[in-house]
């Protein structure tokens, strides 16, 4: 099955005046958007295009309120070119990476699209809504570092700009299979990170989808306000990069802390039959469990394979658990994080800031067990993500039959609120070098890829 994907190009050798060749071009009737051809056979697409690049300004700036395109070029135009120079069967954004409005409070400049000619009719719309929203971003905050704000919120903006349903060559679900392989990794990793470190080929970043179409339930109106708030609230004039992207995220929740919490409990509810409203028709790919253990083995002491960094789950299933039988857990490890669990057996729930907890089993198997990497409370969003990994020790025992209750603990309902100690509310080629500090040129773009 063919699809596309992403993929942030670093590129040093380009000048802020290179563009794709073009031998001809067209403009939007209502849109300052011109598309280019380089070759005559491809001028009819470029009808398409304009439209579709439309549809997308019509959604993501005037509905949703993304920041509009900088139009500070020569031309004064969003400039997309039909080209196959870089795009390499698919297509890339381009910005310089120089504000260009000193004094608007952003980290903006204007940017252009190449899209390549064998691009599918079938696919055009998706790669010009993922890219025009690549535009957008670089018109409101190009220094922000973190992958997944940039790509699973362009993925997200083709869903809320298309609306579903996708076949199979346009879902912006596709890649989301990624992102619930590999719950360790949290909501700042990215696939350049696991294909260094871990030799994990993936697309993780895009699988980050699933993350801001969370946000946007429980924070938006569902058309993806919430995520623009996000990237507004992240943007700043200048460096250092303050605020960053977990400031943003306070911002739009409340608490960054609950908010991963939340994700982390309800992305275990997806393809079993409490799926979430907001994962959709989504529900191929449950997440990843590391250990599984029995009740008739306990006291148990269980272990990740691989620790998870800041904003990371490791999930463990327990069964056998009777009805009414008293878990107790404590997770062990540094004293200068914070711990969070999260507890599902599909009926009853719980959140817990904090790393012991006690649960009752309501003798529904099995109980998925999370432990949540919340960070040191010093650490700061812009710091090497791979350094914050931190193994851990969960230690269940068996407190007995309790007397009596409906089991679960303080459990919460299935709405997303939290209970237990201190209830929290829920409310391309191959991957490259993450974006570090965006003071160079960049390409984002959606590379024509198979999925293995």
């Amino acid at each position: 099955m063919i699809c596309r994907t992403a993929a942030v190009v670093l590129i040093t050798s380009l000048g802020d005046g290179w563009r794709p060749t073009s031998e001809g071009s067209i403009e939007s009737e209502t849109h300052a958007v011109r598309c280019h051809w380089a070759d005559a056979e491809d001028e009819a697409r470029c009808d398409d295009v304009l439209a579709y690049v439309a549809n997308a300004w019509d959604v993501q700036v005037d509905a949703i309120g993304f920041q509009a395109p900088m139009l500070t070029d020569e031309d004064g135009v969003l400039d997309i070119y039909i080209s196959n120079e870089y795009t390499y069967g698919g297509a890339y954004v381009y910005g310089p990476g120089t504000d260009e409005d000193s004094g608007d409070g952003l980290s903006g400049c204007h940017a252009y699209m190449a899209l390549d000619p064998s691009i599918r009719d079938d696919e055009l719309e998706s790669y010009v809504a993922h890219e025009f929203q690549h535009v957008l971003q670089y018109a409101t905050d190009f220094r922000e570092p973190s992958y997944p704000i940039w790509e699973g919120v362009a993925e997200a903006a083709t869903q809320w700009t298309l609306g579903p349903p996708y076949g199979d060559y346009t879902s912006p679900l596709f890649y989301a299979a990624d992102f619930q392989e590999e719950p360790w990794a949290g909501i700042l990793a990215d696939s350049g990170i696991l294909d260094t470190d871990y030799g994990l080929y993936s697309y993780y970043e895009y699988g980050s989808i699933l993350w801001f179409l969370y946000l946007e339930h429980h924070f938006g109106d569902g058309t993806g306000v919430s995520a623009a708030e996000l990237w507004l609230s992240m943007a700043q004039e200048g460096a250092p990069n303050e605020p960053d992207v977990l400031d943003a995220h306070d911002t739009l929740t409340g608490d960054w802390q609950e908010a991963v919490l939340g994700i982390q409990l309800e992305r275990a509810w997806i393809a079993t039959e409490a799926n979430p409203a907001w994962a959709g028709d989504y529900d191929s790919e449950a997440m990843a469990v590391d250990i599984t253990a029995v009740a008739d083995g306990l006291p148990a002491e269980l272990s990740p394979e691989i620790a998870p960094f800041t904003t990371g789950v490791v999930y463990f299933q327990l069964e056998g658990l009777e009805a009414g039988e008293d878990l107790e857990l404590v997770v062990e490890g540094s004293q200068d994080i914070d711990w969070g669990l999260v507890l599902t057996d599909g009926s009853t729930h719980a959140t817990v800031l904090g790393g012991t907890t006690t649960w009752t089993g309501t003798g529904t198997d099995p109980l998925t067990i999370g432990v949540v990497h919340l960070g040191a409370p010093d650490w700061d969003a812009d710091s090497n993500i791979r350094k914050t990994q931190q193994d851990f020790t969960l230690h269940l025992q068996s407190l007995g039959l309790s007397d009596g209750g409906d089991g679960g603990g303080d459990a919460g309902s299935a709405d997303g609120t939290g209970g237990g100690e201190e209830p929290r509310d829920c409310g391309c080629a191959s991957p490259l070098t993450p974006l570090g500090w965006i003071g160079l040129p960049v390409l984002l773009g959606l590379l024509g890829r198979r999925r293995s």
